[in-house]
């Protein structure tokens, strides 16, 4: 409805379920039924039917209807832009991208046979994969322990008639650490049991499958590398099957570990190294466009830790159990650069003897942990 607003010549939604009877409702209560036109189906079925079905179900009603309104229109009729949020876990979980490529394609077979093949976008156009080494020590305290103080002593402390005894006391409560510990031992409660089974329950009992959370910036070990580029108006839909780093290893330096996680770890294992216990991953997608005083603005969406949450979170593919249990994985600001090989991969449904029906990928991290 925005593009129909903003000037857009026609609009199809394509939408497979039965939301499609709803974006109906919600277009026709807004008069903008002539504008758009909502297609319940899935994309691989307009593909199947070809361009020239899809031109004469869907593109010469529109022209018929701008004749008899005596609108002339100088240029060809095309699919000029694709807006398709798809992204999943991990940018590709789900496997929706696959369906945005075969529709890419297909949009632009119709454009070269009754429009102009050079005018379509794609609304994301480059996407990007992102991993870092991560450390649990710091989720367990931040996003359990203290998340636990926080909702539970706050409303604790003595009270007081005095504006200056409750800014401290505010104060007091928004600090971590030692001024934190004693505030709750001042009230006699901590509720470090009901934390713990939170986090096992999180991040331990799930049968070593990746795990979706936000997890804080200082947990992360490094900023961050990027696994894989796309520019989605020159991908492939095999290039999909099987995701692999740019080069052959990505390499994490450890020069500027957060001094935080220092701290936190050091107070579990009384040694100033910091545990590696898997990896994040996150992504970015982003879109240029040209601005009316000239030249291009990029947007971009960051889902990475040190941004703001959204429902994509992070997902942590943690090491085995029993590597994060020896503590074997200990790394500090002097430790020799971490070279890993990352893969993601599609099963392969013939030789595994499984069906995808979810559309996840297998997500591999392999190094040498005496390197």
């Amino acid at each position: 409805m925005w593009a129909a607003h903003h000037g857009a010549r026609h609009v199809y939604s394509i939408e497979a379920s039965d939301m499609a009877l709803v974006q109906s409702k919600i277009i026709a209560d807004n008069h903008l039924s002539e504008k758009i036109t909502v297609l319940q189906c899935r994309v691989e079925e307009l593909t199947q039917k070809g361009t020239e079905s899809f031109y004469q179900t869907y593109v010469a009603p529109v022209l018929r209807r701008e004749s008899e309104e005596g609108k002339i229109v100088d240029t060809p009729f095309s699919i000029d832009f694709i807006i398709s949020e798809w992204m999943g876990f991990y940018l590709v979980h789900e496997d929706m991208l696959s369906s945005v490529i075969r529709a890419r394609d297909f949009f632009l077979q119709f454009n070269r046979q009754y429009g102009e093949e050079a005018s379509l976008q794609l609304i994301p156009s480059h996407a990007q994969l992102w991993v870092a080494p991560m450390n649990l020590n710091v989720v367990k305290k931040k996003c359990f322990y203290d998340q636990y103080d926080s909702r539970y002593n706050k409303n604790l402390l003595p009270d007081s008639d005095s504006d200056d005894d409750e800014k401290k006391n505010t104060s007091q409560l928004s600090t971590s650490g030692t001024d934190r510990d004693s505030t709750r031992k001042e009230n006699g409660i901590q509720f470090h049991c009901l934390a713990e089974l939170e986090y096992q329950e999180q991040f331990e009992l799930n049968d070593g499958a990746p795990v979706v959370y936000t997890i804080p910036p200082a947990s992360l070990l490094h900023p961050g590398q990027v696994v894989r580029e796309m520019d989605l108006l020159s991908l492939k839909e095999g290039d999909l099957d099987r995701i692999e780093s740019i080069t052959p290893h990505v390499c994490f330096d450890f020069t500027h570990l957060p001094q935080e996680a220092i701290e936190m770890n050091e107070a579990v294992l009384k040694r100033r190294e910091v545990l590696l216990d898997g990896f994040a991953f996150w992504f970015q997608v982003s879109f240029t466009h040209p601005t009316v005083g000239g030249g291009n603005k990029t947007v971009v969406l960051d889902t990475s830790p040190a941004s703001p949450p959204t429902h994509w979170k992070q997902t942590i593919s943690l090491l085995p159990e029993e590597l994060r249990s020896s503590e074997v994985m200990g790394v500090s600001r002097e430790t020799e650069p971490l070279t890993v090989k990352v893969t993601l991969a599609k099963p392969d449904e013939a030789a595994e003897g499984v069906k995808n029906e979810n559309r996840f990928y297998a997500i591999s991290v392999e190094f040498s942990p005496d390197d």
